[in-house]
């Protein structure tokens, strides 16, 4: 790989050279995986890298058999990867690379000092999030507690990618997805919140989820799963969730989201209730 080619980040395979990583890896036994790997101790969607905000790439392993190290220390939650650190998944050692760390400016300026792939748009967003995760570290030994938040990773981010959204972030418990409002389908989107739901009935870990439809600034890369979203709504929407959580609300979603949804989900009213560092007292749903 000449170094004019270099990517932001890739994975050092050994005598198999380098493979960058184009927002998120895959990697796993499986031949659909972008990383498969021979090993009888991987297993078929064994982990997976992203690549989140300023260049920021974690791993998150997905509820595989023997687990996922970093630094030999077992993946739990998404763990941030830093340049020359060692990835073993069974008996595989690979080296992940990111030798120059990119500016972190999310208003990127071009050399005609304009800004770049920069855009206002109306999105639908959800938050996940763990409930009682301290509790479990202590309760349950750490490899059982992998397995646990990685098959509940992975089991969220296909229901979520499956009814046309995108994972843009995980949160160390939770994680942030989105749907651009203008190119979703809303029954789709329906079909994915009872998928949720239903979800949250089987799961073996408990998780409380948060809906909220609003303008975000969007930007950063040209595929979903690589934009970074920010702006008050996105801060809106992890102040609601704090909220569910002081509600004990496994479910619940703001007015503007229930608004846009037409009455195509059942929803109950929760009250009115503030928000720390926005106005008023939005009322709150349950679904």
């Amino acid at each position: 790989m000449e170094p004019s080619a270099q990517p932001t980040a890739w994975i050092d395979n050994g005598p198999k050279g380098p493979l960058a990583i184009q927002g998120s890896l895959s990697i796993g036994r499986s031949s659909s995986n972008e990383l498969v790997l021979e090993d009888r101790k991987a297993s078929r969607n064994h982990a997976m890298i992203h690549e989140q905000g300023d260049a920021e790439f974690f791993i998150v392993d997905l509820g595989s058999s023997n687990g996922t190290y970093v630094a030999g220390k077992r993946v739990v939650q998404p763990t941030r990867l830093t340049d020359g650190v060692e990835i073993q998944i069974g008996e595989t050692h690979l080296t992940f690379r990111q030798p120059v760390v990119q500016d972190s400016s999310f208003f990127e300026e071009s050399g005609s000092g304009t800004l770049m792939d920069v855009r206002m748009v109306r999105s639908w967003l959800l938050l996940a999030d763990l409930q009682g995760s301290t509790r479990l570290s202590q309760e349950m030994p750490a490899e059982e507690l992998a397995r646990l938040t990685g098959r509940w990773f992975s089991e969220c981010r296909q229901v979520i990618e499956r009814h046309g959204g995108a994972v843009n972030k995980f949160l160390g418990d939770g994680f942030l997805a989105y749907w651009p409002a203008t190119r979703t389908d809303l029954d789709l989107l329906i079909q994915g919140l009872l998928a949720l739901k239903q979800l949250q009935a089987s799961s073996a870990v408990a998780f409380r989820i948060v809906l909220h439809q609003g303008s975000v600034i969007l930007g950063g890369g040209p595929t979903m799963g690589e934009e970074n979203l920010s702006g008050p709504e996105v801060n809106f929407t992890f102040r609601i969730e704090k909220l569910a959580g002081g509600l004990n609300c496994a479910a619940m979603m703001s007015a503007a989201a229930r608004t846009h949804l037409d009455g195509r989900l059942v929803t109950t009213s929760l009250g009115q209730y503030p928000v720390s560092g926005f106005p008023g007292t939005p009322e709150f749903f349950v679904f």
